[in-house]
Formats: C-alpha cells, sequence, structure tokens
C-alpha cells in the first residue's frame, strides 16, 4: 500500500538573513513569499526558470508534478 498524496505542503525558513520565507505548494502552483526586511532579493532557481522574490514580494509559479 503506497502513501497518501498530499493535497499541500507549505513551511517557513530562514535563508540568507531573512526570516520567515514562506514556501507552498499546492497541486501544480508553488508559492514563495518573502517578508519586508532590508535584505536583498532572493533568486529561486528551478530546473527550467529562475526567477528574483524581493523582500515584501509572493511569486506563484505553475510547476510541474513528478511522476505524472
Amino acid at each position: 500500500m503506497g502513501l497518501p498524496e498530499l493535497s499541500e505542503l507549505s513551511f517557513s525558513l530562514r535563508f540568507r538573513g531573512h526570516w520567515g520565507i514562506r514556501i507552498r505548494v499546492r497541486g501544480e502552483r508553488l508559492t514563495i513569499s518573502v517578508p519586508e526586511s532590508e535584505e536583498d532579493a532572493i533568486q529561486v532557481v528551478l530546473p527550467d526558470r529562475s526567477l528574483t522574490v524581493g523582500p515584501g514580494e509572493t511569486s506563484t509559479l505553475t510547476i510541474g508534478v513528478a511522476g505524472r
């Protein structure tokens, strides 16, 4: 018997001085939120693209799901 499929995955992390970066994956949507701060923007690199998310910004991408 396999594991049930997750409908959503969400967590916060600290990265390069940023506290509380929120990562959320729901279906084929990836949302990255960077809280307001004096830190520089972060670069997010995926296998097929990259983007920059600055403090106070949220970016949502459509991603492929492995195994589909």
